[in-house]
This record gives structure tokens, sequence and C-alpha cells, in this order.
């Protein structure tokens, strides 16, 4: 197997490594499913000055999403520690860092429902992106997860100019979630997408809205947001893979 997108290849994974996801995946399914779902997640802060013009190219994707593919390729050159010429300037994160793992039982055991005619026909948008400080760096996500350690902030990607957005190219869904530099504070550990604004919670006397999750990511180092000084940003990229 091969996780490439157009001749973009993610570095630093091994065969083996992707053959233990994917064993994992097949001992956790409920279900047999013909998909499997495999992820990349990358973590990072920019430097206010550099924000104008992440926010403008990541709004561009919303209208072309060709450009996807040359923001997976921007985040691994950033990843190798090298810089990205943007609108004709050189723009380095501050801080990144990335995980590879693999979707939560809750993800899958909405196709595996699709699959037997047991579920929607179709899912809300994976459009909320949280950020959070709970998980302990180089932790392992449980496929059992629903919501994260200790979430900080949640977004909608789509709502805002400057936001990130979703979209995808083929079968590979893309959910870059630009959180706001006036976020408090926090050492960021993990990151997840959600189909709902708010948590699996509900006040006194109102129903509990049931979120759902669709990624869950720790990640090997942490990222830190200093309010009003930098500002966190996130990467989900899913891999539908045929088993």
């Amino acid at each position: 197997m091969s996780l490439t997108l157009e001749q973009i290849p993610i570095h630093g994974i091994t065969i083996a490594d992707i053959q233990k996801i994917v064993s994992d995946t097949i001992k956790e399914c409920r279900a047999i499913a013909k998909i499997l779902y495999l992820d990349v997640n990358y973590l990072y802060s920019f430097d206010i000055a550099d924000l104008y013009y992440i926010y403008k190219f990541t709004d561009m994707i919303r209208e072309d999403s060709k450009l996807a593919e040359d923001w997976l390729r921007y985040l691994e050159i950033w990843y190798s520690g090298q810089s990205v010429n943007l609108f004709g300037v050189e723009i380095k994160p501050l801080q990144i860092t990335r995980t590879f793992d693999r979707v939560p039982n809750e993800f899958m055991e909405m196709v595996a429902q699709i699959f037997v005619g047991q579920g929607p026909r179709s899912f809300d948008a994976m459009k909320f992106h949280a950020v959070g400080d709970g998980a302990t760096v180089g932790a392992t996500p449980s496929p059992a997860d629903t919501t994260l350690q200790h979430e900080v902030d949640r977004i909608d990607v789509t709502l805002e100019a400057g936001g990130g957005g979703i979209t995808r190219r083929g079968s590979t869904f893309f959910c870059i979630g630009n959180h706001d530099t006036f976020m408090e504070s926090a050492t960021i550990t993990e990151t997840g997408i959600f189909d709902r604004d708010v948590p699996n919670a509900g006040a006194e006397g109102e129903p509990i809205i049931d979120d759902r999750m669709g990624d869950h990511s720790i990640f090997p180092s942490a990222v830190d947001h200093n309010k009003g000084q930098n500002a966190i940003g996130s990467t989900t990229v899913i891999f539908q893979c045929s088993s």
C-alpha cells in the first residue's frame, strides 16, 4: 500500500507502520468493511505576521479543491524544516508536528451502518475542528474515543474568512482548522474533528446534543499557543484505502 496524493509523498512512514495501522483497524472493526480510513494530522503555529498569507491561501482552497494538494505539499515541506514561498513571502511555522494514525470507531461504525442500510443516507459535514491540551504527548488515541481529553477551542472551519475549510480530492478528505489568535493560551497536544459545534453535553432540562467524532489525534510533541501573539492551526487528511 502506498499513501500518495497526486505524487505527493508522506515522508517518514514505513510499510510496517501502515501495516500495523491496517491490522489494528481490522481487529477493532465491528463489521467487515470494504474501506479502511487512515489519517495524517499536522499541528502547527504561525507568527501573526504570516497569518494574512496563510488565511488567504486556505480560503482559496474553498474555491479550488486542487489547491488542497499544494497545501499538503507545503505541510510536508514545513515538516521537513524548510520554508515555503507564499505570494512572494518566505513563510515557515514557529512549530510543527505530525502524527499518523486511524480514525475512531465512532466514524467507522457510521460507515458500517450505511453499508447495511441502518444509518442515514449521508453524514453531517465534519466541519468542526477542535484543539485540546489534555492528552499526554506521544500517547496513542483509543479507537473508542468520542471526545478530546480536554477541549480548549472548537471552530466551524467554513464559517469565517481565514478559518480554514473542508474539501476533498478524489476519495481523500481534508479539514483545515485555523484557530483565532485570541484563543486562550494553551499547550496543544490533541486535535479532533466533529459534526456538531458543541461537545456531547446539555444544560439541565435540555436534550443532550450528540456530536460524532470523525478523528482524534494525539501528537508526539506539543505546540504552544500564546494568546494574541501567534495562532494555532491544524490539518487532518483522511485517506480511504480499499481493504
